[in-house]
Parts: structure tokens; C-alpha cells; sequence
């Protein structure tokens, strides 16, 4: 299908893609990367990016988000762990995280308007996300103790991502990660 979009006489395309194409990587660099230790859904995505790159006739901004979450993102592990908390449910977990990044649905969404609106000049990457460095052990210790709870865990694979594109062009997310958490535990009854 992305080939079929690839073919058409469109100029200008936004590709969104993933922060999944990192694997284990501990810092999401904004170029193509190579597939190693990457998921089936990473591996897809980086074929797609580089499908971008050989197009010499067209002007592509791969937009790489990370994981979204927001009230109507009922999925995510951080909906699912702020209402178990508050519905008073037992939660478990691995000690086993993944490297992670999120992104709050409406910063995305800002972000994915910005670009639509403007000229793309040439094929690049941006990565869309938050100025700090983010483990999804730190996330879950952070939404535990927004509710005066205690979990701690001995491993944090910290994540962080390359932004100079994105600072470059869009400036900094008007919003901090740990203040979005704070507002969604506010909005999830």
C-alpha cells in the first residue's frame, strides 16, 4: 500500500512512523537506522523509510512517534495502571521493561498539524516527542506516587530521543511529560 502512495503524483507526503524502529537502542537518533533487535512492526517501518529515502522525485518528512496516550487511549499501560489504581485493582508487572517514549495524543496531533500546513522542502526525519530522558519503570513509579502509592524497580532503561530536528522547525512540545500524566489522572474516572 505505502508503495502505491510512493507511486502516485503526489510531491509532498507525511510519512508517520515509529520510535519502534530504535529496538534496544538508548538513544533514538533522527536518521535512518539499521534493523537490529527491532520488532516486526519497527522492521516494517524502517523498510518504509528507507522506501522514502530512494525517492529522489518527492519530498518526505518521516514524522517518528512514540508511544500515544491520552483519556480515549484506553490500551495504553498508562491508562490501564492510572484506572487500576483508582478502580483500586490489583496490578503486576515484569521487571522487564522495554526501551519506551510516550507522547500525549493532543501533542502529537499539534505536532502532525504544524507539519501538515507546511512546505517540505526536503526528506527528513523528526522525531516528535519529549525533552526528557523516559523509563516506563519511571512512569509507573511516577503515576504510583501521584496517588501517594510506593512501587520501586531495580532496572530503568532510560530512552531518550534526538529532538534537533523538531527543535529546529517546531520549537520545543509546549507541554512536559509528568504534567500530562498529572492531567490525565485528573481526566480518567
Amino acid at each position: 500500500m505505502f508503495k502505491n502512495v510512493l507511486a502516485s503524483k503526489v510531491k509532498q507526503i507525511i510519512f508517520i512512523s515509529s520510535i519502534s524502529v530504535y529496538g534496544d537502542q538508548s538513544i533514538g537518533k533522527e536518521k535512518i537506522v539499521k534493523e537490529k533487535k527491532v520488532n516486526l512492526y519497527g522492521s516494517y517501518k524502517i523498510k518504509c523509510e528507507k522506501l522514502c529515502y530512494k525517492r529522489k522525485n518527492k519530498k518526505i518528512l518521516i514524522l517518528r512517534l512514540p508511544g500515544l496516550f491520552g483519556v480515549n487511549r484506553k490500551n495504553g499501560i498508562i491508562y490501564r495502571t492510572i484506572k487500576k489504581i483508582k478502580s483500586k485493582k490489583k496490578i503486576t508487572f515484569t521487571e522487564s521493561f522495554p526501551k519506551w517514549h510516550a507522547l500525549h495524543v493532543d501533542d502529537a496531533a499539534a505536532a502532525i498539524l504544524f507539519y501538515a500546513k507546511k512546505k517540505i522542502y526536503k526528506t527528513k526525519i523528526i522525531n516528535i516527542g519529549y525533552d526528557q530522558k523516559i523509563s516506563l519503570a519511571k512512569t509507573i513509579e511516577k503515576i504510583f506516587s501521584m496517588f501517594n502509592k510506593n512501587i520501586k524497580f531495580k532496572k530503568y532503561n532510560n530512552f531518550y530521543l534526538e529532538l534537533k530536528n523538531l527543535h529546529n522547525t517546531y520549537g520545543k512540545l509546549k507541554n512536559i511529560f509528568y504534567h500530562r500524566l498529572i492531567e490525565l489522572k485528573k481526566e480518567i474516572n
